[in-house]
């Protein structure tokens, strides 16, 4: 019985451990923007963006590129935004980096740690 009492103990250390060693992780702030649609009455909607507030998250460039086309420059950059795996949002969110770009959610995925997720995004060209 003490065996068992020691292996749980040992369990739920190493647990608080890798929360901690991820808490480490998050770094960088993010603004999360969920899209709000309201109809005008005559068929057309309006896309406005309601802040989820600015937390804390792990940012990681993974590749870009820029075009020009009709004299305008678009820039096709992607990242990878690492989340604590409570936090709520879903594919149709913006993130907006704090004084940086704005990016459209892509795709949510798992990560090795059961304590967060990643979130795939492309930069929004506006």
């Amino acid at each position: 019985m003490a065996t068992d009492s020691r292996h749980t103990s040992q369990g739920l250390q190493k647990a608080a451990a890798q929360i901690i060693m991820d808490a480490f992780k998050l770094r960088d702030r993010v603004e999360l923007l969920e899209p709000v649609r309201t109809s005008d009455g005559y068929g057309s909607v309006a896309t406005s963006w309601n802040s989820h507030g600015i937390i804390h998250a792990q940012v990681q460039w993974k590749s870009g590129k820029e075009s020009v086309s009709a004299a305008e420059v678009f820039s096709d950059e992607r990242i990878d935004v690492i989340l604590w795996n409570k936090t709520s949002i879903r594919t149709d969110w913006r993130v907006q980096i704090p004084e940086g770009n704005l990016y459209q959610v892509v795709a949510i995925e798992p990560t090795p740690s059961k304590n967060m997720k990643r979130v795939i995004c492309g930069r929004v060209n506006e």
